[in-house]
């Protein structure tokens, strides 16, 4: 009897141990997820000036469909696809907002370029609307309409413009994010020269 007792004992000890390692390389073994973060890119081009100006990143609005951690691929003309392993590691618009303030802080060292919604009286404003910002089949496409307001007290123009670009990329979520900071690298790079000569030659001395 004694030894039938130490059986059942040492069997359930060893299924529990056998049920515990399964447990455990199913877990290690389970897809694990993968955060990404847009960076400006690194460019070895001439400073800009635009004197002491202000310029304030207004917060960037997204289309709905992006406003969630999930990389999205568009996978057919009506079909996207949610990438639930391939996440963005902060909200898409405050990362493309801060990649901006980046890039055209380093283009214009002698602006005050600015993005923390503490909005001040005299600046410019950069207001982005992003339509897309995804993975496709066979690349990345960045589609998005930009306004450049000057200050309330100057009776200026507005600057505006639109980006629709599509570029081919290596199927795989570094390749996406490191093109698409490019892109965005490129934008502020083409917003900086427009601002710079739209400002008074008096004032950019």
């Amino acid at each position: 009897m004694q030894r039938l007792i130490l059986w059942l004992i040492t069997s359930s000890l060893c299924s529990f141990a056998v049920a515990g390692c399964s447990t455990k390389q199913l877990i290690n073994a389970s897809p694990q997820a993968a955060f990404y973060r847009l960076q400006r890119a690194a460019e070895e081009r001439p400073a800009l000036k635009a004197n002491a100006h202000g310029l304030y990143i207004a917060p960037v609005k997204l289309a709905t469909y992006l406003q969630r951690s999930q990389m999205v691929q568009r996978t057919g003309p009506y079909r996207y696809q949610f990438q639930e392993y391939q996440r963005w590691a902060e909200p898409l618009a405050e990362n493309i907002r801060r990649l901006l303030q980046q890039a055209l802080q380093q283009q214009l060292p002698q602006a005050r370029i600015y993005a923390d919604n503490r909005f001040q009286t005299g600046s410019w404003t950069l207001e982005l609307d992003v339509g897309r910002c995804n993975a496709t089949p066979t690349g990345v496409e960045l589609s998005l309409d930009w306004r450049l307001s000057p200050p309330a007290a100057a009776n200026g123009n507005a600057l505006t413009g639109s980006v629709h670009r599509q570029w081919p990329t290596a199927p795989k979520a570094t390749a996406w994010v490191k093109q698409l900071s490019q892109g965005l690298t490129a934008l502020s790079r083409h917003i900086g020269q427009k601002w710079a000569r739209h400002l008074k030659p008096s004032d950019q001395s």
